[in-house]
C-alpha cells in the first residue's frame, strides 16, 4: 500500500493529533467539516480541539483516563475524539439508543474519569498552553461490543491502529482529497469514525449529519454534491426503497461503501440500479481490526489473512491491543500475532467468501448450517425486505433453522424458494413474520434476542 509504505519509510508519529495538526498546517483555510448550517476550516477544528483539550485537563482528565461520550453526531463529537487523543485519554463512545442498564454496564466496565454529554461554549472559552501527551501507543478508544454472556467487551484500539487504518482506507476505497464525504451513521460505531479519520488524513471535506434520516441524507447529497457515502445495508434498503429518492440529484456519487453486516442481493441490486456509475465496495470488517479486512472479496495490502478450520484469521497493524480488563478473552482470540475473527470464510477462485459467524452457526443433525446463506436466499424473494435466521433447539436434530422475515411473501413460497436453492437440511423448519428485525446496531440483527424468542415458543 503506497500510503502505508510511505508511513513505514518516514516513520512519522502515528498519533491522531499529528494527523490533525499536519492537515491543519497544510490546508488551514480549506473546509473540513460541515455540521448543520456551519462549515469549519481545518485551522478552526484544530484550534477548537485544543480548547476542548484544555477544558478536559481542567476537569482533571489525564493521560490513561477514559472519557465517555454520549449523544448524537456533532462537530463537538469529532473534536472530543481528537481532544482526548491530544492528552492521551481514551474515548468511550456510548450509544444513545442503549438502555439505561446497558449504559450502566458499560460505564461500570470502563470507569470513565469524565462524561461528555452536553457541549457548551464554556468548554471552548480558554486555550491555555497544554503539553500534548498523546502518542501512537496510547489507547485512543474503548469500543464496547456485546459479549456472548450479554456483558460488554471493551475493544482497545490504539492511536496507531486508527492512524494506520485512516491511511489504509484511502487505498481500500480509492479515496482522494477532492472527495466530499457524507457521514450519516452514528459516530459511536467504528465505520462512521473511520470515514472521519480518512477525511482528516486527506484534508478533504466531510458533511456530518446528526443522525440518519432518508430525506435529510438525500438533501445533503444534492446540496453539497457529495461524491462518497458509507452506510450499513439496512440503511441502504431504507434509502433506496423510499420513493422520494426520485426527487433528488445523486449523480455526483462516485464511491459507495457498504459496512457493518453482509449485504443481501436485492439491496446490492438496488445500489447498482441507483448508483450504476459509482464504484461499489462491499467491505467485511470488525471492531477488533479497526475496520475492513476484506473488500470485494479481496484482502487489502495492509492485512495478512488465512483460513483455519473455516475461520478467518488476520494479522495487521490495525488489530486491537486486546479487550479491556479481560486478558483471558484476549488470549482466546489473539494468538501469535493473529486475530481469530470468529467469522466463517471460504476461499473460492482467489476470493474470500463470507459464510457466516461461526458462533451463529447452526448444527443440525451433525451438519453445519450458516444462517447467512439462508438469509441471502430468502432475501431474493421480491416480497421479502429482511430476514434473520437462528437455531431453534430440537430434541431429535439438536437445532433446526428458524427464519424471522419482514415482508408479505407466503410461508409456502419461501419454503419452495429454499428447497430450490438449498440442501434440505438447511431449509428453515419454522417461519415467523414480523414488522421489523430487532438490531444491536445499524444493520446488525440481534441474533441473541431472536434465539430467545425462537426457543421460548
Amino acid at each position: 500500500m503506497r500510503g502505508i509504505r510511505r508511513y513505514m519509510t518516514t516513520q512519522e508519529p502515528a498519533s491522531l493529533v499529528n494527523l490533525l495538526r499536519t492537515t491543519a498546517l497544510k490546508y488551514p483555510d480549506q473546509p473540513a467539516f460541515t455540521f448543520k448550517t456551519n462549515t469549519y476550516t481545518w485551522s478552526e477544528v484544530f484550534d477548537r480541539t485544543q480548547r476542548l483539550a484544555t477544558y478536559l485537563q481542567e476537569q482533571g482528565v489525564v493521560r490513561g483516563d477514559r472519557v465517555a461520550i454520549k449523544g448524537k453526531n456533532s462537530i463537538n463529537y469529532v473534536e472530543s475524539i481528537f481532544a482526548c487523543s491530544m492528552i492521551g485519554a481514551a474515548i468511550v463512545p456510548i450509544s444513545y439508543r442503549s438502555s439505561n442498564m446497558e449504559i450502566a454496564n458499560q460505564l461500570s466496565l470502563v470507569e470513565p474519569r469524565f462524561i461528555l454529554e452536553k457541549f457548551t461554549d464554556e468548554m471552548y472559552a480558554n486555550k491555555a498552553p497544554i503539553a500534548e501527551l498523546g502518542c501512537e501507543d496510547d489507547v485512543y478508544s474503548i469500543l464496547c461490543t456485546s459479549g456472548s454472556t450479554g456483558h460488554p467487551k471493551g475493544v482497545m484500539l490504539t492511536q496507531k491502529n486508527q492512524y494506520t487504518n485512516a491511511i489504509a482506507s484511502v487505498e481500500m476505497y480509492d479515496l482522494d482529497r477532492h472527495d466530499i464525504t457524507l457521514v450519516g451513521g452514528p459516530l459511536y460505531h467504528g465505520g462512521p469514525q473511520n470515514r472521519i479519520f480518512a477525511t482528516v488524513y486527506l484534508g478533504s471535506h466531510c458533511i456530518i449529519l446528526e443522525k440518519f434520516e432518508v430525506e435529510e441524507f438525500l438533501e445533503s447529497i444534492e446540496k453539497y454534491k457529495v461524491t462518497s457515502i458509507t452506510l450499513a445495508p439496512t440503511m441502504y434498503h431504507f434509502l433506496l426503497t423510499n420513493p422520494i429518492i426520485k426527487k433528488y440529484d445523486w449523480f455526483n456519487i462516485t464511491k459507495v461503501q457498504s459496512v457493518g453486516s453482509p449485504i443481501s442481493k436485492p439491496t446490492r441490486d438496488l445500489i447498482k440500479y441507483f448508483f450504476g456509475n459509482a464504484d461499489f465496495y462491499d467491505s467485511h470488517g470488525m471492531t477488533e481490526a479497526t475496520g475492513a479486512v476484506v473488500v470485494n472479496g479481496k484482502i487489502p495490502s495492509h492485512v495478512e489473512a488465512k483460513i483455519v478450520d473455516g475461520e478467518l484469521a488476520v494479522k495487521s497493524p490495525c488489530v486491537m491491543r486486546g479487550y479491556w480488563k479481560n486478558p483471558e478473552l484476549t488470549d482466546e482470540v489473539l494468538k501469535d500475532g493473529w486475530y481469530y475473527t470468529g467469522d466463517g470464510f471460504a476461499e473460492v477462485d482467489g476470493k474470500f467468501i463470507f459464510k457466516g459467524r461461526t458462533k451463529e452457526m447452526i448444527i443440525s443433525g451433525g451438519a453445519n448450517v450458516y444462517p447467512n446463506e439462508i438469509e441471502q436466499v430468502l432475501c431474493t424473494h421480491p416480497l421479502v425486505q429482511q430476514a434473520a435466521v437462528v437455531g431453534r433447539k430440537d430434541a431429535a436434530w439438536g437445532e433446526l433453522p428458524h427464519a424471522f422475515v419482514v415482508g408479505t411473501a407466503s410461508e409456502e413460497a419461501l419454503i419452495r424458494l429454499c428447497r430450490d436453492h438449498l440442501g434440505s437440511y438447511k431449509c428453515p423448519r419454522y417461519f415467523t413474520f414480523v414488522n421489523e428485525i430487532p438490531t444491536t446496531g445499524p444493520g446488525k440483527p440481534d441474533k441473541k434476542r431472536l434465539t430467545l424468542l425462537s426457543n421460548s415458543v
